[in-house]
């Protein structure tokens, strides 16, 4: 399972990381701060993504 968290609070990313970890069925897991950081993490298909948590205000995001 491929994750992406975006959240811009650097604990709680290592705090969420830290739990998915745990798991068996965990293959990658990425982090990004920012809005454009998760916008490009995730349009570079980089992973086959699973699943993305993200808490991040996307305002001044479109599209």
């Amino acid at each position: 399972m491929d994750i992406l968290i975006a959240d811009d609070h650097a604990m709680f990313r290592d705090g969420l990381r830290h739990l998915l970890n745990a798991l068996d069925n965990i293959v990658n897991i990425i982090e990004a701060a920012t809005c454009d950081e998760t916008v490009d993490m995730a349009s570079a298909n980089i992973l086959n993504w699973t699943w993305c948590y993200s808490t991040l205000r996307w305002a001044k995001r479109t599209g």
